[in-house]
């Protein structure tokens, strides 16, 4: 059975893409026994510096080889990609894996070089080839979540060209709302003008919006005016060709947490740590959520969308 691909995507930076996409890998492993491969594509290495530390990740990102950025180097220094993808990734002083089921491909600063440099050979576009590469190991896991770069640039279509489920973190205010529509419609061009290639791919599926995942809630602070906006939203951009027909805000939602950034520092998400009762909690549930709502079958061809990844009207 091939796994759930699921990519975290957003144009703004700093709503929570990496906590969330380490934090929700991390409780599908260690809560429901799942096999998660976390995939890399920020430049950035966030979430490979989270789960890795800084020496571990520091020793790579000298050998873009030795990461996901091997995919677009010259095949004869490249390792394959299986020796790339770092097993039980985090692990104690002893080397002791602390979560046997989580494994990582790391990204390295060298990817900034796929969006200004790198130049497609031999008539294989970039996400084609990612897809080739990575789709050995769909059969291999449960669950393959993609950290995106706050674009929809390069490294972030490639990780759409191998999903199937996209879900957008986003704060509860007016700059994560106003790029909603125009993420959907980014989206549903990429895959019109993929389509060519998709025939090529492995397990191609139209990577389709499931969800906003709502992040950094204060307290008891009022967001009904903007969840309003955004219900709203989302419940209009059903007529895009990326967004399912079932695509909500989801319910469980992750209160804002200052003790988030600190697990990042010790390197460990927050299930691992002491404490910090309520973010496990809140993780918690959202990985259930998620795991239970199976993905939806992805029926829509491409054919019946115009250029901007709307659906045609249909004048019967």
């Amino acid at each position: 059975m091939s796994a759930r691909r699921i990519s975290f995507v957003n144009f703004k930076g700093g709503v929570g893409k990496t906590s969330l996409t380490v934090n929700l890998a991390a409780c599908l492993a260690a809560e429901y026994q799942q096999k998660v491969l976390l995939v890399d594509c920020d430049a950035q290495s966030n979430s490979s510096i989270w789960l890795m530390g800084a020496n571990r990740w520091n020793a790579i990102n000298e050998s873009p080889e030795k990461t996901i950025y091997s995919v677009f180097i010259d095949q004869n220094i490249a390792q394959p990609m299986h020796l790339n993808i770092i097993k039980s990734v985090i692990r104690d002083g002893d080397d002791m894996a602390l979560l046997p089921t989580l494994d990582l491909l790391p990204a390295t600063y060298a990817l900034m070089d796929l969006e200004h440099e790198y130049q497609d050979v031999g008539g294989y576009p970039y996400f084609l080839k990612f897809n080739l590469q990575l789709s050995q190991f769909f059969s291999s896991y449960d669950y393959i979540l993609f950290d995106c770069p706050p674009n929809v640039y390069r490294a972030t279509k490639c990780a759409l060209f191998s999903s199937e489920e996209i879900y957008i973190p986003c704060n509860p205010d007016i700059l994560s709302f106003v790029g909603l529509t125009l993420l959907g419609q980014k989206v549903g061009q990429f895959q019109q003008e993929s389509t060519p290639f998709q025939a090529m791919a492995q397990d191609y599926r139209h990577a389709q919006i499931r969800g906003i995942i709502l992040n950094g809630l204060k307290g008891p602070a009022k967001y009904d005016d903007i969840l309003d906006k955004m219900k709203a939203k989302i419940y209009g951009m059903r007529t895009q060709s990326a967004t399912a027909s079932d695509a909500e805000i989801l319910p469980r939602r992750i209160p804002h947490s200052v003790t988030v950034g600190k697990t990042a520092t010790e390197h460990l998400p927050v299930i691992l740590t002491d404490g910090n009762s309520q973010m496990k909690q809140a993780y918690t549930e959202l990985a259930a959520y998620i795991h239970q709502k199976p993905p939806q079958q992805m029926i829509h061809k491409l054919s019946t969308f115009n250029q901007n990844g709307n659906r045609r009207k249909n004048n019967k």
